[in-house]
């Protein structure tokens, strides 16, 4: 064959079948070469998509084990929470008949909530736990002023009391109880 310089110097053309062919040589290397690239990534793609399949099993292994383990801690507050509603209630059946005895008075069993509350109350947040408990100090007229002295007859190393002005900077001022063990009575009045 005879270089395309010399061709055109003899007079020379190529035949369009000569210069077809070439283009379609070189447009099938830059097919290949792009089919190569794609192939590449192809391979990429598929990696990346078995790394994902693995790690969406691995998570629903860890999902189902979560579930597991919520669903016994479920099981272990509900069975709990039985057996601490029946210890409340059993420890408060029997003050009623403490408080007719003598063995208890309102003083006592404003001291148990509070410990049992774990947190500084007021007199009427008292109260109204010794009637969910189920108590009815029904014998006094204004029950809580009974309450009221008798925290505050009651050892300072037993029940510690805080005052604190309403919010707002109102006039009302609260007192807050707590139980000497439990939180110091620094919170703030909420009625």
């Amino acid at each position: 064959m005879v270089p395309k310089a010399q061709s055109d110097q003899l007079g020379i053309t190529q035949s369009p079948y000569a210069v077809s062919l070439k283009a379609a040589e070189a447009d099938l290397t830059a097919s290949t070469g792009r089919l190569a690239e794609v192939e590449n990534k192809l391979l990429g793609v598929e990696e990346e998509l078995k790394a994902l399949a693995e790690r969406k099993e691995s998570l629903e292994d860890e999902k189902s084990r979560t579930q597991t383990r919520i669903d016994r801690f479920k099981a272990s507050i509900e069975a709990l929470k039985a057996l601490c509603e029946e210890e409340h209630e059993t420890r408060w059946e029997g003050v009623g008949e403490r408080i007719q005895k003598g063995e208890w008075g309102i003083q006592e069993c404003c001291y148990q909530v509070l410990l049992e509350a774990g947190h500084s109350m007021t007199a009427s947040q008292i109260l109204d736990q010794l009637l969910r408990n189920g108590l009815e100090p029904t014998r006094y007229d204004n029950v809580l002023a009974v309450i009221h002295t008798s925290l505050k007859r009651l050892v300072p190393d037993r029940v510690r009391s805080h005052r604190a002005r309403a919010k707002g900077g109102g006039k009302r001022i609260y007192v807050w109880y707590a139980a000497v063990g439990g939180e110091k009575p620094t919170q703030s009045p909420g009625n």
